[in-house]
């Protein structure tokens, strides 16, 4: 072989390598682009909401107006029970994106590790109350007003769940109820244990939540207060509003010269959490274990969380960390009163693993 022949050679071997050369470094290039958009999500939580949807029931979940799909089947049935809206006398409401990805971040999804997607807002429409759901109400209320000395007009109770999702099947039409209702007056969100009776003989049990609220003597703001607040007899008045908060209600000589320990909204009743004496800052006022509500606020939307286990003590002001009870994730939370936290809507705020907890959570 000759000398130009070889030089030839040489020259198109140098450049087929540099040409594999770079076609090996553009799918390599690709395929981190790939992995890196992969990871962009997390457990690849997507949320599609939907731009109207329709109910039965006093409550919204989640999966009443989006699609969830995800790789777990557990977790994404977790995301559908989700609340995120409760109807009252209105027959329809719109509930806006903002809110939804509020719910999912209180139920420790962070930002990054869920999408949602299509709908800017949806709009939710509750049909006729079903008459089955409605003598199941009337039964609890029949009910609450003989154990607890009450009257018919001071009660409302609302399913959270329809009667033909709780007992499926055509025999409920004949059943009569019978409530098993706690020592203490009910109020707020509930489980009570029910049972379907036909001719005294027992058909079936079930634990059904339902939203009670009673109409009973509140203090309430008549005006916006700000945190940190001394309340004084002309910022309160008293009267009788419904109640659907079980946290006890202040009395009129408990306002008087106390600190707001959070802001409280004109008509908002004031209650025991909501105040604060000067020394409080010096004092546990959450502990390991107690139950928490948490509370998320962006702009003029607040959404609060019922439940969250303390897993430390705290002061107010101090972070502390709180399990969700609903999906057992670890959420980080300032504590701003007795029983209360508040979290961040930063992209920090999600998941936190057994690995990423200080040592004296564990």
């Amino acid at each position: 072989m000759s000398t130009r022949s070889r030089q030839l050679s040489i020259g198109q071997l140098h450049s087929r390598s540099s040409g594999a050369l770079r076609s090996c470094c553009c799918v390599t290039l690709m395929l981190l682009l790939c992995a890196w958009t992969s990871n962009l999500w997390g457990e690849d939580v997507v949320v599609s909401l939907r731009l109207n949807s329709t109910v039965t029931t006093e409550l919204v979940r989640i999966g009443d107006c989006a699609d969830v799909s995800t790789t777990s089947d557990s977790l994404a049935e977790q995301i559908r029970e989700l609340d995120v809206d409760q109807f009252d006398t209105e027959s329809t409401r719109v509930i806006p994106r903002q809110q939804i990805e509020l719910r999912l971040r209180l139920f420790g999804l962070g930002e990054n590790e869920v999408r949602v997607e299509g709908a800017k807002s949806v709009e939710v429409t509750r049909t006729t109350v079903p008459a089955r759901d409605v003598a199941l109400e009337t039964a609890i209320t029949s009910q609450m007003v003989k154990q607890y000395s009450l009257t018919p007009g001071q009660i409302r109770v609302r399913l959270m769940t329809s009667v033909e999702s709780l007992f499926p099947g055509s025999t409920q039409e004949a059943l009569d109820w019978d409530v098993l209702l706690p020592g203490a007056v009910p109020c707020g969100r509930h489980s009570l244990l029910v049972r379907g009776l036909a001719n005294g003989r027992l058909v079936v049990t079930r634990q059904v939540s339902v939203d009670i609220q009673i109409r009973k003597p509140l203090v309430v703001a008549n005006r916006d207060l700000p945190a940190g607040y001394v309340i004084t007899d002309g910022d309160i008045e008293f009267g009788e509003y419904w109640c659907s908060d079980a946290d006890t209600s202040a009395a009129l000589v408990q306002v008087i010269s106390s600190l707001t320990a959070r802001p409280i909204k004109k008509g908002e009743p004031v209650k025991l959490r909501d105040l604060k004496t000067a020394d409080l800052r010096d004092q546990f006022v959450v502990r390991q274990r107690d139950s928490v509500s948490v509370v998320a606020r962006s702009g003029t939307l607040t959404i609060t969380l019922q439940a969250a286990e303390a897993m430390q003590n705290g002061k107010v002001g101090d972070r502390i960390w709180l399990r969700n009870l609903d999906s057992k994730r670890l959420i980080s939370g300032v504590i701003t009163a007795p029983g209360v936290a508040e979290i961040e809507l930063s992209p920090t705020t999600g998941i936190r693993t057994a690995d990423t907890l200080p040592r004296l959570v564990r």
